[in-house]
């Protein structure tokens, strides 16, 4: 296979994916079956966590948690992508570890993966409240500095 098939996928990511550009439509279902779209939460900070059944793959659930109590009373959702094949699996882990955001069930090759390029996880990406990408491929410890950059710069503009 020519170099240039093998790099249009991540050109297209590129071009797509970057800082600043409109984050790719987001709908499905939910791990209950229910309908679930990125754009019900417009108004809002999205944090998308993308993670997988296996013991790594999983964000940290208690800090995950503490760290939307610490920005309570702004505008932040979280919003999971779970990408594994399982939804039993994924509903006896949202269970079991406290898991209290909606995740879109995304499969081990899913389209919201397609489209958001997204090859590890546990991860994360930051969308504002206008559907914007603001950041990118995110893990843990980098979290709770931009979402602090962020939603301070959302606090500025809205007075």
């Amino acid at each position: 296979m020519p170099l240039a098939d093998l790099a249009r996928p991540e050109l297209s990511a590129l071009q797509r994916l970057t800082i600043g550009q409109p984050a790719p439509v987001m709908e499905g279902e939910d791990l209950a079956g229910k309908p679930l779209r990125l754009s019900d939460y417009h108004g809002k900070v999205v944090v998308l966590v993308f993670w997988g059944a296996c013991g790594g793959c999983r964000p940290d659930v208690p800090e995950l948690r503490r760290l939307r109590e610490r920005f309570s009373g702004r505008l932040l959702a979280l919003l999971g992508v779970y990408c594994d094949d399982d939804v039993g699996k994924a509903q006896g882990i949202v269970k079991a570890s406290g898991m209290d955001w909606p995740s879109f069930q995304d499969g081990r090759s899913g389209a919201i993966s397609k489209a958001w390029n997204n090859q590890a996880w546990p991860t994360f990406q930051v969308v504002d409240g206008q559907g914007i990408i603001r950041f990118r491929d995110l893990y843990d410890t980098q979290l709770a500095q931009a979402l602090r950059s962020l939603l301070t710069n959302y606090d500025r503009a809205s007075r």
